[in-house]
Parts: structure tokens; sequence; C-alpha cells
């Protein structure tokens, strides 16, 4: 269960197919409500992409410059000395773009979809 919950491409896989089916079911009952709660889903979902690094149970490693000059997180480094990127280094950037960037653009999405989504009744006219 922590795999599937620090796989960042399931999460956003996920997310995707939320909105899809959100947005899918909106239509064929012509009511956004539907499409509204896809939105509490992918704040569901940001909230595990935020959370990675504690449920992989790491900490943050610090920037330390190497000899060569480099960020120790900077794969350019271990490149350019010749040197495979170490496998923590992996991990530790995929949690780093999923706290960074995928968790908190889930999130922000997923709060003004759910939020406003039905609004988007009165603009079509579905639900008084």
């Amino acid at each position: 269960m922590r795999k599937i919950l620090t796989s960042n491409g399931f999460l956003l896989t996920l997310a995707v197919v939320a909105i899809a089916l959100g947005l899918a079911r909106s239509i064929l009952v012509h009511d956004f409500t539907w499409f509204a709660r896809s939105g509490a889903i992918l704040v569901g979902i940001s909230i595990a992409f935020l959370s990675r690094s504690s449920l992989m149970g790491q900490d943050p490693k610090p920037n330390i410059i190497l000899a060569n000059g480099f960020d120790q997180l900077d794969p350019q480094g271990y490149i350019q000395s010749n040197q495979p990127i170490p496998p923590w280094l992996v991990i530790e950037l995929k949690s780093r773009f999923a706290v960074g960037v995928l968790g908190p653009s889930i999130g922000a999405a997923g709060t003004v979809i759910w939020g406003f989504a039905d609004l988007l009744n009165r603009c079509c006219g579905w639900v008084a």
C-alpha cells in the first residue's frame, strides 16, 4: 500500500481519472455537482503527494556542495564525474517534485473545482 501511495505516476493517473469520471458523470446527468466532488478527491490526492516523504519514512536531504562544485542533489554532478546517479537521489528528486510541484498544483486545482464547479450548472442552465 505504501508503494502505491508514494508513486507519483499512479497518483497523477488517479487524479486524471477522477477528473475525467467526474466530468463525464456531470455531463451524463446534467449536474456539475459530480464534477465538484471530483475536486474533493483531487484535494485528497494532493495530500498524498504532500505526504510522500513522510509516507516513505525519509527525511529531506540537505543541499551540500561537493568537491566538483555541484550540489549533491544535482544529477549533473554525478554525470560529469562519470559516476552513476545514486538511487537515493532519484527517490529524493521524485519526493521534491511531488511535494514542491504536484501536491500544490493538484491541491489548487482540486480546491477550485470543488469550490466552483457547481456554478457551471448556472452557465449551462441545467439546475436552478
